[in-house]
């Protein structure tokens, strides 16, 4: 899970007296959410919408990245990208085909990571 994940990045392996803060001044106008994805963790299906509400902050979704793992390694496969025209439109950008998608199709895939625009989409 994400808190355990950031549980063991924040974790001591002493003990010391003292506080640890972290703070967003102000939510970030590009909102990149990695998901995790190894060999050691079977993958989850994850379900993403078109818009976010996240650090007090309205965000759009602009962009979706894809990883296909090779068949002897995770370190190995292929990336390719759904992004969303100006237009409003989706398209798969892979290697030299660019093809136009309905969102369903776009949530139909397995996200390495989301990119999120805060307000309105940027369009690439």
């Amino acid at each position: 899970t994400l808190q355990s994940a950031l549980d063991a990045h924040f974790s001591c392996t002493s003990h010391v007296d003292g506080v640890n803060v972290q703070q967003l001044l102000e939510p970030p106008e590009i909102l990149i959410v990695q998901l995790l994805r190894s060999n050691a963790v079977k993958f989850k299906t994850v379900t993403f919408e078109a818009e976010l509400r996240a650090l007090q902050a309205d965000y759009s979704l602009s962009g979706v990245g894809v990883h296909r793992p090779g068949y002897s390694s995770f370190s190995a496969g292929h990336y390719w990208a759904l992004v969303q025209g100006s237009g409003g439109d989706w398209y798969k950008c892979d290697d030299m085909m660019v093809q136009k998608l309905g969102f369903d199709q776009v949530r139909r895939e397995n996200p390495y990571y989301l990119v999120y625009v805060r307000g309105k989409s940027i369009y690439f």
